[in-house]
């Protein structure tokens, strides 16, 4: 039987609670003809998406960011922090999540945003109170939807919150019209209404806010949720659909595992044909024709390519 993954943390949804699995990221040194050639080993994924000029694809992993360019694999800028709820935008990303070890700052790390690639990170919100990993924002909107687990002193229940003036207020969500466990959360790039939820009744959008939400398509596996910068909504188990204009498209996938499911979705905004897909196994891929041919770019999480 084909295993469900659902968002990493604990959320109380329509009275459940909801344990999400965790996928990590390691790197290992290995020797060869007295040369050392690094490798990376990708584990705890929580996010991926592609800068705004199309160079590279940023992976959100246990210790750091990690990006893919040009074929080669490295580590990205600032500290290694433990990213959750990861989101690349137009100018650089939002997340939240835990500080690395060697770092000042409060343990969870609320909301916080960088411009910079993470060399540094700015402070929205809830800083030292509470780790998203149901966080969505838009990639030209920078509208922010929080799932939050428990309430706190700036959002009093649990529940879905949406912040249009970069976490500086925040207001609840009525979500009706929505039932089941939530799966995966994606806000739309550029209108900041619009935001789109899976669980295990089906793929839901909402245009005004979380208020109210239609469902889709019943489905009950869609581990996987992103918006393509033109709007088109990306979902993902162990199939690859694209939602437009009322139009569901089958996308042709990479082989995988029957217990297999993707986890993320992320799309060129430069190129639409380049998409990257990451998989519970671990497993990275990117085609450059839309799905026609894919490249094995992380195999079980063993970066695959050329380390910078």
């Amino acid at each position: 039987m084909k295993k469900k993954r659902r968002l990493t943390g604990a959320l109380w949804w329509g009275g459940t609670l909801v344990i999400g699995l965790t996928i990590g990221i390691y790197a290992f040194i290995i020797n060869e003809s007295e040369e050392k050639q690094e490798q990376i080993l990708i584990t705890h994924i929580h996010g991926m998406g592609y800068k705004n000029d199309g160079s590279e694809l940023m992976l959100a992993a246990h210790d750091g960011i990690k990006v893919y360019a040009d074929g080669k694999w490295r580590s990205g800028e600032g500290d290694s922090h433990d990213y959750m709820g990861f989101n690349v935008v137009d100018n650089g990303f939002y997340s939240s999540g835990h500080p690395s070890l060697t770092s000042a700052l409060s343990n969870p790390l609320g909301i916080v945003r960088s411009t910079d690639d993470g060399k540094s990170l700015g402070i929205l919100d809830l800083h030292g109170v509470e780790d998203f990993h149901g966080l969505a924002v838009g990639y030209e909107s920078y509208a922010i939807y929080a799932y939050n687990p428990k309430p706190n002193d700036r959002m009093k229940s649990a529940g879905l919150y949406v912040s249009t003036d970069d976490a500086r207020t925040w207001r609840l969500s009525r979500m009706e019209g929505i039932a089941g466990n939530m799966l995966a959360i994606a806000a739309h790039p550029s209108l900041e209404e619009e935001v789109a939820i899976s669980t295990d009744t089906g793929i839901y959008v909402s245009s005004d806010y979380g208020d109210s939400f239609t469902r889709l398509d019943d489905r009950s596996d869609a581990t996987a949720l992103a918006y393509g910068i033109d709007g088109e909504l990306w979902t993902g188990g162990d199939w690859l659909y694209m939602l437009h204009q009322g139009e569901i498209v089958s996308v042709k996938t990479p082989p995988l595992a029957s217990d297999e499911s993707i986890l993320y979705i992320a799309r060129n905004p430069q190129n639409r044909s380049d998409i990257a897909i990451s998989t519970e196994r671990n497993n990275i891929f990117l085609t450059g024709n839309g799905g026609e041919d894919w490249e094995l770019i992380a195999e079980e999480g063993e970066s695959v390519g050329k380390i910078e």
